[in-house]
């Protein structure tokens, strides 16, 4: 019998592409957990749109798993191991790229539990990674951006011209070209992996000072 995998999905493309790539490996990914932190600034988990990781779960083909932390640093740490250590599985799957805090939290919980982790894009150039995501056939709409030069991509499909700018802010500001550093967030709609697409129906813009976020507040989710 295969090893059974879950996958750390919370939607966005890292995560999503991830999952991808353990099951193009021919990884037994059976679930999707989706963790949903209670705080907006959780320093581990991916909040904004979180009410929709379980969708795309489910439009992906997999079980989703849905777990509430706290938020609270370390805390929330503590809180996702004491759920894993019911769940029946071999090991687990992240989208960690350069994220030393988060990649060696998950670490420590796959030691002390006994899991195998599989991180296929740690330590991967993030431009290519973005290329890989177009090229593969991913549908990625950013949904958050946080830094300067980055207000004019809010709610854009990535490709090419928008990995252009990506490129180009990195140039002046040094921001991380894929986001890891939370200079923006994302949500995966549609990819070679998904039995069923997301489609946006409505959606409420917020704003500040140099940051701006999508708040979905309708969908639909497509047979292909």
């Amino acid at each position: 019998m295969s090893k059974i995998y879950a996958s750390l999905i919370s939607g966005g493309k890292d995560s999503v592409y991830a999952t991808y790539l353990a099951i193009k490996n021919r990884l037994n990914v059976v679930y999707g957990i989706n963790v949903i932190p209670r705080r907006d600034d959780s320093y581990m988990f991916h909040y904004p749109n979180a009410h929709l990781a379980p969708v795309i779960t489910e439009a992906i083909g997999l079980r989703p798993i849905v777990v509430e932390v706290s938020g609270v640093k370390e805390k929330e740490v503590d809180e996702l191991k004491s759920f894993l250590i019911d769940l029946n599985i071999d090991g687990i799957v992240a989208g960690a790229i350069a994220s030393k805090y988060q990649k060696t939290r998950l670490e420590k919980i796959c030691d002390d539990l006994g899991l195998e982790m599989y991180v296929p894009l740690w330590g991967c150039d993030p431009v290519d990674h973005l290329r890989n995501i177009i090229s593969d056939g991913f549908r990625v709409m950013i949904i958050g951006v946080y830094g300067l030069g980055l207000e004019g991509l809010l709610g854009k499909i990535i490709d090419e011209n928008v990995l252009e700018k990506l490129i180009e802010v990195n140039r002046h500001f040094g921001t991380h070209v894929a986001g890891e550093g939370g200079e923006f967030e994302t949500l995966v709609l549609d990819g070679p992996i998904f039995k069923k697409k997301l489609v946006i129906e409505d959606y409420e813009v917020m704003k500040g000072l140099n940051w701006g976020c999508i708040r979905v507040k309708s969908y639909k989710v497509l047979e292909k």
